[in-house]
Formats: structure tokens, sequence, C-alpha cells
């Protein structure tokens, strides 16, 4: 008996106390609501009192909050991809570049018809023409070619009939070779007397016949009656020889820089033959 009562006891007190949730004794039935399935209470979690609670970081007062994303709050998230509101996309059919009110300088100028006119070509023989000067800057078949003055230049002698025909339609008046003893020179005075036109002379040298009176007649040669001169020999070092007393004795230049330019013409330190000579003469001893 006491069994049945205790049964009734339990069942008048969970009527009693109606809905956990509101109270209500009209409340659904367990496991449905208005707004949908409502969890059971058995399935509810359960936190321990001693459980460590999780802390929410409160900004102090006027703070500007940033979320992970780097944009405000409540501002719209535009993707590459997607286009501006408010902003039509660019239409690029048709387009015409801007003109450039002020053209850079380096700009071909157009002419009267508006056909665009290239500057002048400096290399070239004609201004807008493809035609290139026939003149080369340095001649061919002259080889070890330089000027040394104004008007005056040194090389070994021309190997080529296009070196002769260079220094014709360059304007040189006068050839002078400076041949060993026993060295002929009638083919070169006919090449240049006949088929250039030229004035032609020698002066035979050797480290014994090397003297002050040949010295002298070089000079002469240099002369501006004769320029433009071209002097040449067929390895330098005569030649070189020469021009290094021209250099000291007329140019009054220093033993290094008279050195330095006999050696570009073809004295080099190995002709101790002619270095001899050349210490005799400026001794006074020839």
């Amino acid at each position: 008996m006491r069994k049945y009562m205790t049964g009734f006891v339990l069942v008048a007190l969970v009527a009693g106390q109606g809905c956990q949730c509101c109270g209500s004794r009209s409340c659904p039935p367990s496991g449905a609501s208005a707004y949908g399935p409502v969890e059971s209470f058995f399935a509810r979690p359960v936190f321990h009192p001693f459980a460590p609670r999780a802390t929410v970081a409160v900004p102090p007062p006027g703070a500007v909050v940033v979320p992970p994303n780097g944009l405000p709050q409540g501002a719209p998230v535009v993707t590459p991809e997607a286009p501006v509101p408010g902003i039509p996309a660019p239409d690029i059919r048709n387009y015409t570049p801007p003109t450039d009110p002020n053209p850079p300088a380096w700009r071909p100028s157009p002419d009267s018809s508006g056909r665009i006119v290239p500057e002048p070509d400096p290399r070239r023989g004609k201004a807008g023409s493809d035609e290139r000067s026939t003149t080369p800057a340095m001649p061919v078949g002259i080889p070890q070619f330089a000027e040394i003055k104004k008007n005056v230049a040194s090389g070994l002698r021309p190997t080529h009939l296009e070196g002769l025909q260079w220094l014709k339609d360059n304007g040189y008046r006068t050839a002078l070779y400076i041949k060993a003893p026993g060295d002929s020179d009638d083919a070169d005075r006919k090449q240049f007397e006949e088929k250039c036109g030229m004035k032609y002379a020698s002066l035979t040298v050797s480290p014994d016949t090397l003297s002050l009176e040949l010295v002298d007649q070089f000079n002469a040669m240099i002369d501006p009656a004769n320029r433009p001169l071209f002097i040449y020999d067929k390895d330098g070092s005569l030649a070189g020889a020469l021009w290094y007393l021209h250099f000291r004795m007329v140019d009054q230049q220093s033993d290094e820089n008279a050195r330095a330019a006999a050696a570009r013409i073809g004295l080099k330190e190995e002709h101790k033959d002619l270095w001899v000579a050349i210490q005799k003469i400026l001794s006074g001893k020839r």
C-alpha cells in the first residue's frame, strides 16, 4: 500500500509544477512547441560549479574595433572580381588616345601633309635616304694609319689600291716614303703620282745614316705647303725615329711623351741601333 501511495504523490508533484520552461500547465507536451522541438531537460548541458568560465575582452570606451578581416564593422566586402557599386565598367571600344599638347622634342615632326618625317641620320649621306657615306672613317689597306698632326698622318706602306684611293678622295697632296737603304721606290712613286695625282718624295734612313741633316729634311716636309701629308714606311721604326726627334727638337716634348708617341707609330725599345743613333743626334755628335 505504501508503494502505491509513494507513486501517487510523485505524479501529483510533477503535475502541480507544470511546464519547466514557462510554468504553465497548458504547455505542449515534451518534445514539441510552437517554435519547433524543445530540448529534453536531461539533454541540457550541465556546468560544473568549479569549471573555468570563458572571459570576453571588453574594449575601452572610444576604441575602434577592427575585425580580423581588416574592414570596419558594417562595411560591405567587395571582391576584386566584383564591380564597385555605382561605378560603371569602362568601355574600351573605339578608344582614342589623348593628344599630347606638348610632344617631346625627340619625336619627328610632321610635314605640311601630316606625314611623319624622320629626323636625318648623321651617318647617312642625305637626310631621309638610305644611302650611307661611301668614304669610310679610316682607310682600308693602310695598317697603323693615324693622324699625328693636323693634316699630317703616318702609317705603314699601303697594301691595297683602296688605301691609295682613300688618300686621294680625302684630299691628300703629298706622300713621303721613309725607306731603308737598297729599297726601291719606283713602284710606289708610279702609284702615287700617276694614279692618285699626288706629289711623292722619299728619304733613305738607317741607324748608320741617321743624321741631323735627314732630320731637317724630314721637318721641312711637314711644312703646311705639303699638307695634307701622308708619311709611311715598312714597319714604323724608321718613321718613328724621325718622329721622335721631331717631337723632342721641334715640339719640345719630354722624353716620356715623345717615346710614347713614337712607340704608337712603330719605334720600339728593341730597336737599340736606332736609339743609339738618336742619342748621338740629341747630344750633338751627328
